[in-house]
């Protein structure tokens, strides 16, 4: 991974973004190929690389855009369903491009944004097979 900081975004806030989009130190480590006391430096001391913040905004962008997707053509008093996967597996087999716990906190993210618009939602696992 190149070793690029361009980013002026600070530690505090790489720590603080990374866990607010449900984003595991040790996770992300190994989805960047790194060594783990690396990655905890980005959140205490260092500032993280651009492939890190990328990672990150990528996340974010996800949420954004499964947002606006979800809602598209959803009358406002119809009750959203999102869906989460409990594991890694389901959620690939699903077609999920991210980790199942990334996933479930995008979800989430997702049924506080409705909520706060005044729409109901409800998060539940696929039907058992």
């Amino acid at each position: 991974m190149p070793r690029t900081n361009a980013d002026s975004r600070s530690p505090a806030e790489f720590r603080t973004m990374r866990e607010v989009l449900g984003i595991s130190g040790p996770v992300l480590a190994d989805v960047l190929g790194v060594n783990p006391r690396s990655q905890r430096a980005w959140d205490y001391t260092r500032v993280a690389p651009d492939a890190a913040w990328a990672t990150l905004d990528h996340q974010e962008e996800w949420i954004r855009e499964t947002a606006d997707r979800l809602l598209e053509g959803v009358p406002d008093d119809e009750r959203v369903r999102l869906v989460v996967y409990p594991n890694d597996a389901a959620a690939a087999a699903a077609g999920v491009p991210v980790p199942a716990s990334w996933h479930r906190a995008a979800m989430g993210h997702l049924a506080l944004i409705l909520r706060a618009e005044g729409r109901a939602c409800r998060i539940d696992y696929p039907p058992q097979q």
